[in-house]
């Protein structure tokens, strides 16, 4: 059988592509707190930096590594909006939370989706195209930093 992983992203990556992953600003530092909401979009990157290496280093052993943007779904995410902007929003682009879990499950159970290994799902259970890193090697970097932030913690 396989095992899947599935990692859950968001659209916000996008912009983070083209950037990269800021290492520095990872942990509690200065450098944090100088890219405060950018680093938002930098950790959904990083998800899916994180699935396609898992999916390289371990597809091979039955491990189906995918990740995905749920949807706009209405969350907490935005609280601190103004109201009426809000509702606007609200109205016109979030679905209902229940929705966002439709393609993580799609991922997750279909049998549709067992050799999907490094693919990028989108609303509402597809594949989509999450272009390839300006920094091919990103994968390798991000996994060798996981690694050192771990030591002493397993």
């Amino acid at each position: 059988g396989k095992a899947r992983v599935v990692n859950v992203s968001s659209n916000g990556a996008y912009g983070a592509g083209s950037v990269g992953i800021y290492f520095d600003a990872m942990t509690d530092t200065p450098q944090r707190k100088a890219k405060g909401v950018g680093l938002y979009g930098i950790s959904k990157y990083g998800n899916i930096v994180f699935s396609n290496e898992l999916a390289k280093r371990y597809g091979d052993r039955g491990i189906v590594s995918t990740a995905l943007h749920p949807g706009s779904i209405e969350t907490n995410l935005a609280r601190y909006w103004p109201s009426p902007v809000m509702r606007i929003v609200k109205f016109l682009l979030l679905y209902p939370v229940e929705c966002g879990a439709l393609t993580s499950l799609w991922a997750g159970t279909s049998a549709e989706t067992k050799d999907f290994n490094g693919k990028w799902l989108v609303p509402w259970a597809r594949v989509g195209n999450m272009g390839p890193s300006k920094d091919p090697r990103i994968g390798e970097k991000l996994w060798d930093w996981i690694e050192e932030q771990r030591k002493g913690h397993y």
